[in-house]
């Protein structure tokens, strides 16, 4: 036999799960509690710290499985949110402040929620959440909700036309104007005067006859009605009236809720409105209640929701429109003009009239003229083109502009803004619109909701979007109602959720009104103040004011059981954060985003455009507006305009995670991976927005990669375990990436599937959880994975992973904070929140070296904490409690000079260690003990070849003795198990013979080698080295001395 020695390079590679003699020199079998440090060797991994409790007892129960988000806010601001459906006070989210703790627990902040944001986080399973921080706003999604339109829809089309009088001809010729209606002939109307105005006033004098005597009525803002006439006046639905003033001045008044601009502020906002109801106004009757005497109530048009009257007026009068003499078939025939100069004795004004039928029905209408058609047009529901309309016209008159020869558009709609208001003929101008008739608004209450940061560091959580619930029930006996959660089917029924409100005191709102009319006599669209009376699951009992001082109570009156009462509405808490209406086109040429028609799984930030994902689509924003998903023209396709792209894939794609990274959308489905990004050498825009297929990959979507530095790190599933790839830009191929697994050398080493990763670019780590779940919670929930990794020059250097053990520990969420490694963890005294720093070459304060306890916390022994009388010293005592802890964890005390204390006991009920003897103004480190473990693999001499280094197999290689070489360490310990023999156990402890540096109180860091022997063939023996002391242990290689024998040799 020859005697040889050989070495491993360092026992930095991590674990392999390779074949002994497969495994590179410094890879391990088993690699737990240790950080593979390139620098330093093998060191005991940094202890975790007890950073705080989050709440004891049972808040959460022991089966839940809550969902965590971390925001980052700054380096001062840091917060933890956790959800949890069955959070016993009904509070389902909370917000933790990371960095403000008070005791030894973390601060909770408070959080004020709607009752729409309690009914959206309704899920148990937090894979079914998904979270977005920008700013001061956090997006939460649901990925089980359905997002929806609301019932609401845009104004129906015209009943209504304009006659537009473009031109007349010279005074010697005859126009031969001929008006239909409904069949009916007007005879030649002609003009003398070669006018258009003329010729206007001509067809208006043609058409009107007389209108009826005024009478008297009276407004009541209260009731939202009017009084009509006390006899038998024959008035209808639908039929249009006016008003006079017998004397005086004092017009009655309408309020309409309106997008106003401020000028101070360049923003829009939503604010009440006041007009005058004068004589030039038309309106239309609605709700008549009796045809002798009675109420109505008044409209802009028939069909359309009662006017809010703001102000009663005095000496008012009505005039009911039109019921003198007529052409015959003209009767049902409202005309209106622009009202005449104040100066003027004419009926009219300008060239444009507004037809209507009186009992708001539809109706034919044509105008033929001796020019061909060429001197008069008339508008219905359409126009051929927009650059010839009238310059005049009523508040809100809608056109379709059907295929404009002129610019080859698709059609589109308009509506005419009056410069006077609604209900009168004016100059103005058009603007673009939606449809009529066509849902237009998105409903908040299944989209995701806001988590907002107050500027008082408070939270509210609500919808993006109009708050609203169902009017559910009235009691006109003490003047209540009753609202419910449209979502809910049982309001009432007893639950812990009362904390959660739909409305709080003094919150402005109004009531909206359902498609089948209101039958409470609450008015409508006027504002009112809550002040809440009760409060049950999905329900709420308040009463409505008409001051916020909540001293003038609104009496109702209403039949009970009535289902028509309608919804109570609230502006958005958030105005800039709203879900944007449909303001153009319709549903084919402005279709509805994708998630309207499949649920929304991930929520992220791209190209400043808030993102989605749904079915097989992305989803983003307008650009610089998060709310905004539609075309904002149907002019033109805008660079800005949002984007909804679907998959060019050929299978089924469903998209479930997006995650930016670098200058694209890398979007994964389960199969196959995308990149949304610009076509080749342009800016992103809606233009050139272009998703392409990247790989095809099988990955797990449950939790979102994570990046470091220029790598994306992706787990997908082996089975009952986890694999990790590594994602890569190919520098070849722009759009294109390569994918590395890092994990094929431990194909069954992260168990179950990731729950939660983070990435630390500074010291190249990334640590995985991973776990299993059951029915009763989460198993084998005590372990993270920890990958290292370094590169130099684009080769990769170091690819370690190793295992990271806690005692009673149920981890369910990572985050880094700098060089911090956060971890929420429920033991069994409740849950809190550990830390692990990474920060290289890390000390305690004033010591060279680190001390390794879990949890651990700094004690300075006070005077209080000694009893003389037993001669013991009580941690937890004058100092205050220390953290939670049971009486089977292995807690530790340590002094700052490395001095282990001895325990006598533990009082795990109040939170107290008891110690021996007087240790009065010490500093203590107190905390838990875990074992660094290192297994060496079966040892083989290795050859260089063609191909590279490969192990010897051939021959017998007997082990004599092996040499670990340290620096700075304290302690350790190596355990050899030859094959079916007894384990024999070598200590290290930092006492070296002749070292010099021994001493009483102090803490000996020595370097050297530590030599044991072992006396085994290479395959028959098992090597396992530990550290379970708080000491440092440094191991930077390991040797070995043996004796080889070959007995053939390949030729």
């Amino acid at each position: 036999m020859t005697l040889i020695s050989h070495s491993l390079p360092a026992l930095t590679g991590g674990v392999s799960q390779q074949p002994d003699n497969l495994k590179f020199g410094s890879q391990l079998k088993t690699l737990e509690n240790a950080w593979p440090s390139l620098d330093k060797g093998l060191q005991k991994r940094p202890p975790s710290e007890n950073h705080g409790t989050m709440f004891s007892g049972a808040l959460w129960p022991t089966t839940d499985k809550p969902a965590f988000h971390w925001i980052d806010r700054s380096v001062d601001e840091r917060y933890l949110v956790g959800v949890s459906k069955n959070e016993t006070t009904g509070r389902r989210l909370k917000v933790w402040d990371v960095l403000d703790t008070t005791s030894g627990a973390v601060n909770e902040k408070v959080v004020q929620a709607t009752r729409s944001a309690y009914d959206y986080l309704d899920s148990a399973n937090p894979e079914d959440y998904r979270f977005h921080t920008i700013a001061d706003v956090t997006y939460i999604v649901n990925r089980t909700k359905q997002p929806a339109m609301t019932a609401r829809k845009s104004e129906k089309p015209n009943k209504q036309s304009l006659i537009y009088v473009r031109s007349s001809l010279s005074s010697g010729a005859d126009e031969k104007v001929v008006v239909t209606f409904n069949g009916a002939k007007t005879a030649y109307i002609n003009d003398s005067g070669a006018s258009s105005q003329t010729l206007a006033a001509n067809i208006y004098a043609a058409i009107t006859g007389t209108d009826a005597s005024p009478a008297d009525v009276t407004f009541n803002e209260d009731t939202n009605r009017i009084s009509l006439p006390s006899g038998s006046h024959g008035l209808a639905n639908n039929m249009a009236v006016r008003f006079t003033l017998s004397s005086g001045t004092d017009w009655p008044k309408y309020r309409r809720y309106e997008e106003r601009y401020s000028v101070i502020n360049d923003d829009y906002y939503w604010d009440w409105v006041e007009y005058d109801i004068n004589e030039n106004t038309i309106l239309y009757l609605r709700e008549v209640s009796a045809t002798t005497g009675g109420t109505a109530r008044l409209c802009h048009n028939p069909g359309w929701a009662a006017i809010n009257i703001a102000h009663n007026g005095a000496n008012v009068q009505l005039v009911e429109i039109g019921e003198g003499s007529v052409p015959t078939g003209f009767e049902k025939c409202v005309v209106q003009a622009m009202p005449p100069a104040a100066s003027s004795s004419d009926n009219m004004s300008g060239n444009v009239l507004l037809i209507s039928h009186e009992d708001g029905e539809d109706f034919e209408l044509t105008v033929s003229d001796g020019a061909g058609g060429t001197l008069v047009d008339v508008y219905h529901d359409s126009s051929p083109t927009f650059s010839e309309l009238p310059d005049t016209a009523v508040d809100g008159f809608l056109l379709q502009v059907k295929n404009d020869p002129a610019t080859a558009l698709d059609d589109y709609w308009v509506k005419f803004i009056s410069d006077e208001g609604p209900g009168v003929v004016s100059k103005g101008y058009w603007e673009e619109t939606r449809a009529a008739d066509n849902y237009y608004e998105i409903d908040p209450k299944n989209m995701p909701h806001i988590l907002v940061r107050r500027a008082d560091g408070h939270f509210d959580l609500c919808e993006a979007g109009r708050m609203q619930a169902d009017i559910y029930a009235v009691n006109s006996t003490d003047d209540r109602i009753t609202i419910r959660s449209p979502l809910d089917t049982s309001p009432g029924s007893p639950s812990s959720a009362t904390t959660v409100h739909f409305f709080k005191s003094k919150d402005e709102v109004w009531v909206d009104v359902p498609a089948n009319g209101l039958e409470a006599d609450i008015q409508a669209y006027t504002p009112y103040y809550v002040k809440p009376i009760s409060n049950a699951l999905g329900s709420e009992t308040i009463e409505l004011y008409y001051d916020a001082d909540l001293t003038d109570k609104v009496a109702i009156t209403a039949s009970a059981g009535s289902a028509s009462y309608g919804y109570l509405s609230k502006d958005p808490l958030y105005p800039n954060y709203v879900w944007e209406d449909r303001t153009c086109g319709d549903g084919n040429t402005n279709p509805s985003p994708t998630f309207l028609k499949e649920p929304i799984k991930d929520v992220t930030l791209f190209k400043n455009r808030l993102t989605f994902v749904a079915g097989e689509n992305a989803i983003l924003s307008e650009g610089g507006q998060y709310g905004n998903f539609w075309r904002t023209t149907m002019t033109q396709l805008l660079d800005t305009d949002a984007i909804d792209i679907a998959s060019s894939w050929e299978g089924i794609s469903s998209l479930e995670t997006a995650t930016p990274y670098q200058d694209i959308l890398y979007i994964a489905g389960r199969r196959v991976q995308f990149a949304l990004g610009a076509a080749q050498g342009q800016a992103f825009t809606s233009k050139t927005a272009d998703l392409r297929v990247s790989t095809t990959l099988s990955v797990n979507n449950g939790v979102a990669p994570v990046m470091m530095d220029t790598e994306m790190y992706i787990p997908f599933s082996r089975g009952d375990y986890t694999g990790v790839y590594e994602y890569t830009p190919d520098p070849n191929v722009g759009g294109r990436f390569t994918d590395v697994d890092v994990t094929m050398h431990i194909p069954q080493y992260i168990t179950g599937e990731v729950r939660s990763m983070a990435a630390l670019e500074r010291e190249g780590v990334v640590a995985v959880l991973g776990t299993n779940s059951g029915a009763t919670g989460y198993s084998s929930t005590n372990s993270i994975y920890v990958f290292k990794t370094y590169k130099r020059n684009e080769q990769r250097v170091q690819s370690a992973w190793a295992k990271y053990t806690f005692n009673d520990a149920d981890i369910r969420s990572l985050f880094f904070y700098d060089h911090e490694l956060y971890m929420v963890m429920r033991k069994t005294s409740g849950w809190c929140i550990n830390k692990i720093g990474f920060k290289s070459g890390r000390v305690d304060d004033g010591s060279t070296y680190l001390t390794h306890l879990d949890r651990r916390t700094s004690y300075t022994v006070l005077s209080g904490d000694y009893n003389g009388t037993t001669n013991q010293t009580t941690l937890g005592t004058a100092s205050g409690s220390l953290y939670s802890f049971e009486a089977s964890d292995p807690m530790e005390v340590i002094s700052t000079a490395g001095e282990r204390v001895p325990v006598h006991s533990l009082d795990a009920t109040n939170n107290r260690i008891i110690l021996t003897g007087d240790h009065r103004d010490k500093v203590f480190w107190v905390g838990e003990k875990y074992t660094m473990t290192a297994e060496l693999p079966h040892q083989y001499l290795r050859e260089d070849t063609k191909s590279g280094e490969k192990s010897i197999v051939h021959g017998r290689l007997q082990i004599r003795r092996g040499v670990l070489s340290y620096a700075d360490s304290t302690y350790f310990k190596v355990s050899v198990t030859p094959l079916n023999r007894t384990s024999y156990e070598y200590e290290f402890t930092g006492q070296v013979l002749g070292g010099g540096v021994s001493a009483v109180g102090k803490l000996p860091l020595v370097s050297g080698e530590f030599e044991f022997p072992i006396n085994s063939k290479n395959d028959e023996v098992d090597v396992v080295i530990t550290n379970d002391s708080p000491m440092p242990s440094n191991l930077t290689g390991c040797g070995f001395e043996s004796n080889f024998h070959m007995r053939s040799r390949r030729m």
